[in-house]
This record gives C-alpha cells, sequence and structure tokens, in this order.
C-alpha cells in the first residue's frame, strides 16, 4: 500500500511540476516541420501486383509534386495514382515525367485550389554535416518526420554515378 501512495504521489508532483514548468519556445524543426508538413503528400501507385507507397511534396500552387522516380519501377504498368494530402484527401495524380537516372519525378494533380507548396532547395548550397529533416513516408509510415545530417554530397554507387546527396536520415 505504501508503495502504490508514493506512485501517487509522484505522478501528482511530476504533474504538477509539468503544468508550472515554464513553456519553452519550440524547436526550429517544429517549427519548420509545421510548415512543411501540409505541403508533403503519400503517393499510392496502383499497378497490376499491388500498391507502392510513396511521398512527395507540392512544388507548386498549380499541384505539381515532386517525388522519387523509383516509386514507379518502370517494369510495370501503372493502373493509377492516388495522392493522399496531409489532411488525409485523396486525389488523383498523373505522373507527368521520370528521371530514373536523377530518381526524380513530378506528379501532377487537379487539386490545387488550396494547395500549401515549398520552394525546392539549391542543392549547389548544401553542405557536407548540414542539418536536415526528412518529412514524407518511409517504409509505409505516414507523413514522418526524421532529422539528420549530409554525410556526403555527389556519391557514386554501384550502379552508376548520379550526383545523389548522402544523409543519415531515415
Amino acid at each position: 500500500m505504501k508503495k502504490y501512495i508514493n506512485l501517487v504521489t509522484a505522478v501528482i508532483l511530476l504533474g504538477v511540476a509539468f503544468v508550472l514548468a515554464p513553456k519553452s519556445p519550440p524547436e526550429p524543426w517544429v517549427n519548420i516541420t509545421q510548415k512543411v508538413m501540409p505541403a508533403t503528400v503519400a503517393i499510392h501507385v496502383m499497378v497490376a501486383s499491388g500498391t507502392y507507397l510513396g511521398s512527395g511534396v507540392y512544388i507548386s500552387k498549380n499541384g505539381y509534386i515532386l517525388t522519387a522516380a523509383h516509386l514507379f519501377k518502370g517494369d510495370e504498368s501503372i493502373k493509377r495514382i492516388f495522392v493522399e494530402n496531409s489532411d488525409g484527401e485523396l486525389v488523383t495524380g498523373t505522373l507527368l515525367r521520370s528521371d530514373p537516372k536523377n530518381d526524380i519525378a513530378l506528379v501532377k494533380t487537379s487539386f490545387f485550389d488550396k494547395v500549401p507548396y515549398v520552394n525546392v532547395a539549391d542543392p549547389r548550397k548544401i553542405k557536407v554535416g548540414q542539418e536536415v529533416i526528412a518529412i514524407g513516408c518511409p517504409h509505409k509510415l505516414l507523413f514522418s518526420v526524421s532529422k539528420g545530417i549530409i554525410s556526403a554530397l555527389n556519391r557514386d554507387f554501384d550502379w552508376g554515378s548520379y550526383n545523389m546527396l548522402q544523409s543519415d536520415v531515415l
């Protein structure tokens, strides 16, 4: 009984300490996430063998989305593309361009009357050691945020040289 009372007392004290603790201003990553998350989308690509899930981001108020070319696999016919906005709304999308060598693709939606969008960074200004965040849908985890650093620039891989950025962000 005494252990139970001590536990209750500790919980009450922690609760009071939490309520009395002054609120600190949000970290810069919180502010950035709050601005970018609404422009982030999940892209569902339906093919004959199933559905692939990837991430993208609106880059214009006209409904253009920047995403990864590997999402479209290239070897299967796309039946449909659905774009899921961060508020859960689903709209159809169309693959306009895909550049597998640079692993970049452009998708268009007709949903553009109220989309928030982000400006694309100038890759020439990115530096090794720079902190970055990734907002998207890795491993089918919708709308996740991870923080890391740029590990290297202009990475070459066994399958070719593609000017890739390496980061430790998941």
